[in-house]
């Protein structure tokens, strides 16, 4: 059985050429979307509002930090930025695809989610999300 960072937070592609979705909420009455999933919403403070919704994993570096320290598990050095979605929330995140060099990004550079190990647990590899830069379609 795969680890995984947690339940519910994210989904490998549904079909052939689909991308992955990180799983999150949209309020059906006011639109908000938000990331992870919650059941009231932050926005209208609606009680139980808030609706499944799968994020297109794809958006835009807002900000970003070159770790040369990190946690157990993580290898260093690594790239973690907030990324801007393009259907709403910032998450945070780590990058991969960039060398570990903090001029290798660019703030505004467009991005899109793989689901990959993002650390090791007593050698076993834990599954998550990461962004990588956008590819452009030929």
């Amino acid at each position: 059985m795969t680890r995984t960072v947690g339940d519910r937070l994210f989904a490998e592609p549904a079909a052939e050429g689909e991308p992955p979705a990180l799983l999150g909420s949209r309020c059906e009455l006011c639109g908000e979307v938000v990331f992870p999933e919650m059941a009231d919403c932050p926005n209208c403070l609606t009680f139980a509002s808030m609706r499944p919704f799968r994020l297109r994993g794809e958006g835009v570096i807002t900000d970003f930090i070159l770790a040369r320290r990190g946690p157990t598990g993580f290898a260093v050095p690594y790239l973690q930025a907030y990324v801007r979605l393009v259907d709403g929330p910032t998450v945070y995140t780590m990058l991969e695809g960039f060398p570990p060099e903090e001029d290798a990004v660019t703030l505004g550079q467009e991005v899109e989610m793989t689901i990959t190990p993002v650390r090791h647990d007593d050698g076993e590899p834990v599954v998550g999300w990461k962004f990588r830069p956008r590819r452009v379609a030929s």
